[in-house]
């Protein structure tokens, strides 16, 4: 990663805060959140919370609160 320069693509789209979307950019109709885990690669991706979801008392009607 560090020979081809992926590494710091990385590093530099997470300092730029470039990794943030919303599930409004996924277009996905009647979709408000999600949490997607790939267990093999120890990866875990979410979009920003949204209207509902984006205050912290609304968080509490999701069932994996506690998981973020």
């Amino acid at each position: 990663m560090t020979a081809d320069g992926t590494l710091n693509a990385l590093l530099n789209a997470y300092k730029s805060k470039q990794t943030d979307y919303s599930v409004a950019e996924l277009a996905i109709p009647g979709l408000r959140h999600f949490i997607y885990k790939a267990r093999a690669q120890v990866q875990v991706t979410l979009p920003n919370f949204e209207d509902p979801y984006d205050q912290p008392h609304a968080r509490k009607r999701l069932e994996f609160t506690d998981f973020i």
